[in-house]
């Protein structure tokens, strides 16, 4: 799901890395422009996915903001399970 725009300024992701750091990032943002190749992250991820045998489509919209962070479906799997934090058991 893309929404149009990011009314939410810390909400969209800069996943460059903190300097001195090997897992903490500028900003863990929820959603990402993925059609901007200049936007924090994304060209990296491009350059990637096209250096792959197969080929991968790039279905990103510009000016749409795609969440990269979902929430709530680990959450519902470990319900389902029986797995998990107590308060997702059933």
């Amino acid at each position: 799901m893309a929404i149009p725009r990011c009314r939410r300024r810390l909400q969209i992701a800069d996943p460059n890395p903190l300097q001195g750091t090997n897992n903490q990032y500028r900003l863990d943002g929820r959603y990402s422009d993925c059609a901007n190749l200049v936007a924090p992250g994304v060209f990296p991820i491009v350059r990637y996915l096209e250096s792959l045998r197969f080929s991968v489509a790039i279905n990103c919209a510009a000016g749409h903001y795609y969440m990269l962070n979902n929430g709530s479906a680990s959450a519902a799997a470990e319900k389902q399970n029986g797995v998990g934090h107590p308060k997702y058991r059933p």
